[in-house]
C-alpha cells in the first residue's frame, strides 16, 4: 500500500512545478511596478521652471559670463578642440 502511494509521487513533474510562477507573485511584481512608476510620474513636476535661467549648476545659470567664476588662464588651459 505504501508503494503505491509513492508511485504515484514519482510520477509528479517537480521541475515544472517549482519554476512555475504563481498568481500572487505576478501581481506582487506588477504592484512594485506600478509604485516606481507613479513615484517617477510625480517627481517630475518638482524639475519644471519658468525661465531658463531658473537652472543653475554650482552657482552657474545660463546666460552667465565664465570670467564671473573663472580667471581667463583657466578657461584657455580647459579649453578643448573637438573639431581637429
Amino acid at each position: 500500500m505504501l508503494s503505491d502511494q509513492l508511485k504515484n509521487y514519482t510520477d509528479i513533474n517537480y521541475c515544472k512545478i517549482l519554476t512555475l510562477t504563481g498568481h500572487s507573485e505576478k501581481v506582487f511584481y506588477m504592484k512594485i511596478f506600478l509604485s516606481i512608476f507613479f513615484v517617477i510620474l510625480s517627481l517630475q513636476s518638482w524639475t519644471k521652471a519658468d525661465d531658463i535661467k531658473d537652472f543653475e549648476i554650482e552657482g552657474i545659470s545660463i546666460g552667465d559670463s565664465a570670467l564671473d567664476f573663472f580667471s581667463i588662464n583657466q578657461i584657455k588651459n580647459n579649453s578643448m578642440n573637438f573639431f581637429k
